[in-house]
């Protein structure tokens, strides 16, 4: 049966990339995208309906299994019954008073979010199987973002990514596939046994993996992990999209089955440790994905701005300097102008309740020196911090604080998503490249 994708319209029941032992494909890079939106959304009915089985969810510390049956809406009852209490009222924001009790929840060590990831399995041949893991990008959350500034490194690898690899393959014990055992005569068998069976040149295991954004960086670390531990080169594959870098420059690097496909105007694809494991394609900006994607954003001087200041950081140190500056001009602010940036909605400096604004941006700023540290091993140099605080409330003065953050956010997003949240003619830079730009890919590693 026929089933296609409902971004790149991709056939979500095609075995061809699976089988043809191409690594780098269109058809790869759209069932990838495809499997990656599924990461988020959690529409498996298509995926059900194309031949997939044996699914499992992770969310958090939890796993979720599909009943083992081919009624594609027993599979769907059972399984959203049992994910709903995690995606059902939205928690009440308790109301934290004592900055020293936030600040240790913010700024010293905290415990990290385990990801959440989905996986299938399908029969793609007479006795030839693959299984499906995508891993999906940081929460809406703030301890899923705690995981991203984890940038600790002692051995080479960013820590808060390798806590959340190491919490999926804690994992590979409990995540089975009952289909394919009866298929296989077996008992059970779960992902440790795939795995292992994955080490031999005649395995009947494909691996497919994809993942978005933190996602992307988790299918870097756990292909790094499998590869190491045995498992052939031949047997796994996957795509990456928005990968952000995952290792140090002096990390041993080894060729690495995947691919990661990344766009020059998101910044997050620079930000990380300092460089990418696996094979690294960039998409330029051009007037065709301008008009697709963003719309009359694209006209737009201040979003133009923002767009041209993401594409001049380079690196992690570059964003976060610049970061903690823009927070040190906020803080310079009067309490009145705090709070107006706040007013209509949400902000990326926002941790304490509405009336405790300044607090918040005191807060954010010490977080982020503190992870400065982390990530460099000494301060901040003060008066460069300064400086570039003053250029920030001099365009603060000329904008308003507000307009700007809402300009770069609008930026961040727009050139970052998977896919958007609003149905409407634009769609996400990441389904554009997908759909339209895989001959245009630049392999820049």
């Amino acid at each position: 049966m026929t089933v296609l994708g409902d971004i790149t319209q991709v056939d979500l029941s095609g075995v061809e990339p699976l089988l043809s032992g191409k690594k780098f494909s269109e058809t790869g890079v759209r069932l990838a995208l495809e499997l990656s939106a599924l990461s988020y959304n959690l529409n498996i009915r298509p995926w059900i309906d194309a031949g997939w089985s044996d699914i499992t969810i992770k969310i958090r510390d939890r796993l979720f299994h599909s009943v083992d049956t081919t009624d594609s809406d027993s599979i769907l009852r059972s399984l959203y019954n049992s994910i709903a209490p995690y995606f059902g009222g939205k928690i009440k924001r308790k109301k934290i008073r004592k900055r020293k009790k936030i600040k240790k929840q913010i700024v010293n060590p905290y415990k990290s979010e385990h990801g959440r990831a989905i996986i299938l399995s399908k029969e793609i041949a007479n006795g030839k199987f693959a299984i499906a893991i995508a891993f999906a990008g940081t929460g809406r959350n703030l301890t899923s973002w705690l995981s991203n500034f984890d940038f600790a490194h002692d051995d080479g690898i960013h820590a808060g990514f390798n806590k959340l690899t190491n919490a999926f393959l804690a994992k590979v014990n409990d995540i089975e596939f009952p289909s394919i055992a009866g298929k296989l005569g077996l008992h059970s068998l779960a992902l440790r046994d795939v795995l292992l069976s994955a080490k031999s040149d005649n395995s009947p295991f494909v691996i497919f993996i994809s993942g978005h954004s933190q996602g992307a960086a988790l299918l870097q670390l756990f292909t790094y992990n499998l590869l190491k531990q045995g498992v052939k080169p031949k047997n796994i594959f996957g795509y990456g999209f928005a990968a952000p870098t995952t290792v140090s420059e002096s990390f041993e690097q080894i060729d690495m089955p995947i691919n990661l496909i990344n766009f020059e105007n998101d910044v997050f694809t620079r930000l990380g440790i300092q460089k990418h494991i696996g094979n690294v394609y960039l998409f330029q900006s051009d007037d065709t994905l301008k008009a697709a994607c963003y719309g009359e954003l694209a006209e737009n001087a201040m979003f133009q701005d923002a767009i041209s200041y993401l594409r001049s950081i380079d690196n992690t140190e570059e964003s976060l300097f610049s970061t903690l500056a823009f927070t040190y001009a906020l803080s310079y602010l009067p309490t009145k102008m705090q709070s107006e940036i706040f007013e209509g909605g949400s902000s990326v400096f926002r941790i304490l309740p509405d009336d405790d604004t300044t607090t918040s941006i005191s807060l954010m700023r010490a977080f982020l020196r503190d992870r400065y540290v982390l990530l460099i091993g000494h301060e901040p140099d003060r008066r460069s911090l300064l400086n570039k605080a003053k250029e920030y409330l001099s365009l603060i003065d000329k904008f308003g604080a507000k307009k700007l953050i809402e300009a770069n956010m609008s930026a961040v997003r727009a050139s970052h998503s998977l896919r958007l949240d609003e149905k409407g003619d634009l769609i996400s830079c990441y389904a554009y490249i997908a759909l339209n730009g895989f001959k245009k890919l630049k392999k820049i590693n």
